[in-house]
């Protein structure tokens, strides 16, 4: 940021809103619904109608955006009965291993009821969120957060969650008690600054390679065979490293 920007972000009295959203961005690394409020905060932001021009180059998600389609909620059973290999049956079976609710994502009600184009986007950012894990091999917790959330980024720009992860990469950087070092342990290696870089920079990667992700007909992509599918979107997911779904052995055993 340069001095005169920094200048006129003082003169404008927006420094305390910016101190706050950092603040509330460090804290929701521990609390969800501090991300889904941040995403409020940023709804009438210029990053947002940056976003909102960028989704809207796509007439795919011109058109989601348009008819506010809504995602159905998954039933975890449901995703279990589905083939395995298939999108939906890796989705279910990551949810069972990791005891996470598959609909965990707020209703249109706390967007604002989808009054605007950007509560719309924010809504459907998080409801295809860990189909977006599922697809991309980014972990499903803190660890691969960072991966995932800069495929979006990457794609559309997503102001939360470019907010999130420039947050997370400052507080590592000022406040990581750990040095990166070659071969060191990967509970170590997360701590890092520069593991937080390089998630960041291979989700940037798998964005930019990708076709865009935002309006995926989702319900019909379930029983779809997910190699097929990211071999047909352009999507080289992450295999390996504690960031990623694939490093871990009890996930894998949940899948069979």
């Amino acid at each position: 940021m340069s001095l005169e920007a920094l200048n006129q972000l003082l003169e404008k009295g927006q420094l305390d809103d910016f101190m706050g959203l950092f603040d509330q961005a460090l804290r929701g690394g521990g609390d969800v619904s501090q991300v889904f409020d941040l995403s409020r905060r940023l709804c009438d932001s210029l990053p947002m109608h940056r976003t909102l021009e960028t989704l809207k180059r796509d007439p795919a998600a011109q058109r989601l955006i348009a008819e506010r389609a809504l995602m159905p909620k998954p039933q975890l059973e449901e995703l279990l009965a589905l083939p395995r290999g298939s999108v939906g049956r890796t989705y279910g079976g990551l949810l069972q291993g990791l005891h996470y609710d598959p609909g965990f994502y707020p209703d249109p009600a706390y967007f604002n009821n989808l009054a605007t184009d950007a509560d719309y986007v924010n809504y459907r950012t998080y409801a295809t969120h860990d189909l977006h894990h599922v697809l991309t091999g980014f972990a499903l917790d803190t660890t691969g957060e960072l991966g995932v959330i800069s495929v979006s980024i990457r794609q559309y720009g997503c102001p939360a969650f470019a907010f999130l992860a420039l947050t997370s990469l400052f507080a590592s950087w000022m406040a990581s008690p750990v040095l990166y070092t070659p071969g060191q342990p990967d509970a170590e290696r997360v701590l890092t600054a520069r593991y937080r870089l390089e998630l960041i920079d291979r989700g940037m990667a798998i964005g930019d390679a990708a076709k865009p992700l935002f309006a995926l007909d989702w319900p019909n992509l379930l029983s779809r065979d997910l190699e097929e599918l990211r071999q047909e979107l352009g999507v080289e997911p992450l295999r390996e490293g504690p960031g990623s779904w694939y490093s871990r052995p009890e996930l894998m055993a949940a899948l069979g």
